[in-house]
């Protein structure tokens, strides 16, 4: 008997290539005007053989990780050196690779929980330069920051753009209003699909993120 892949195979194809055209609309919106980007793929690789071992990590803890080391390197390393050490700014030279003050975090699938895992890790120095976080999320639960940490979830709330299919079960009868407030403000779409939402969210959030910075 022989086993027909060819639907899976372009499922698979189309998921790339709706992923190819973003990833292009999004980096010619940047350069249009005049944004930097630091993007992370935190999509697995795909792999021959499947081996286990205690050492291995997962794709949030990988994810967590990745993102709390850019941003401790490429974008805040040199404020958090300067706390550490507890000297004057005119002693210790610029280390920066980045001197943004209004960044723009953006999560789609996956990524979504390493932007929460960074705002718990680096509540400071993120409240402190981070307009927006925009989060685009399947089916799945809308991640949420930390119970215990009420300034930052006041900043959450403020500061949070959740794109969501409209059929998403947070924005079901059964889901309390205070417990609606707390994702910050939801924009509902009408497509199941991840790869393709994301695609039909981008004209908001680009509106959205003009807003945020000239307001800023």
């Amino acid at each position: 008997m022989e086993l027909n892949t060819s639907a899976a195979i372009c499922d698979v194809n189309l998921e790339k290539s709706y992923l190819l055209d973003f990833s292009k609309e999004m980096v010619a919106w940047v350069k249009s005007e005049g944004y930097s980007l630091l993007d992370i793929n935190l999509f697995p690789k795909p792999t021959l053989a499947v081996t286990t071992s205690k050492r291995s990590k997962s794709t949030p803890d990988i994810g967590k990780q990745v993102a709390t080391y850019l941003w401790d390197n490429y974008i805040q390393y040199d404020s958090l050196f300067r706390k550490s050490w507890g000297v004057m700014d005119n002693f210790l030279p610029d280390n920066r690779l980045s001197s943004a003050r209004r960044i723009i975090l953006i999560g789609h699938g996956p990524g979504g929980q390493a932007i929460m895992d960074l705002l718990e890790n680096r509540t400071m120095s993120v409240t402190n330069t981070v307009r927006a976080v925009i989060q685009v999320v399947g089916h799945d639960k809308v991640p949420i920051v930390p119970k215990y940490s009420d300034e930052l979830r006041v900043w959450y709330t403020q500061h949070s753009y959740v794109v969501l299919p409209s059929r998403h079960r947070v924005l079901g009868p059964e889901t309390r209003p205070r417990d609606l407030k707390r994702h910050g403000h939801l924009s509902p779409i009408e497509e199941n699909k991840p790869i393709k939402m994301i695609m039909r969210a981008l004209p908001g959030i680009r509106e959205y993120v003009k807003t945020v910075l000239e307001d800023s």
